[in-house]
């Protein structure tokens, strides 16, 4: 028994479900690498403040 690839792709309602979950990847990507670069910056800028204010203590 064959299978009919372009019976599978003919559904009603398909390509509309699958632009959306494609659409709804796209956004969930770029809302994680918003929050991965948010949080790696406010690492690195605590992490210069906390030095910057170590070093000022130690020296004073």
């Amino acid at each position: 028994m064959e299978l009919d690839a372009p019976l599978l792709f003919s559904l009603p309602g398909d390509t509309q479900v699958l632009e959306c979950f494609c659409l709804f990847y796209i956004l969930f990507f770029c809302a994680f690498l918003l929050f991965v670069g948010v949080a790696c910056c406010g690492f690195f800028f605590a992490y210069s403040l906390f030095i910057l204010i170590l070093g000022l203590s130690l020296r004073g």
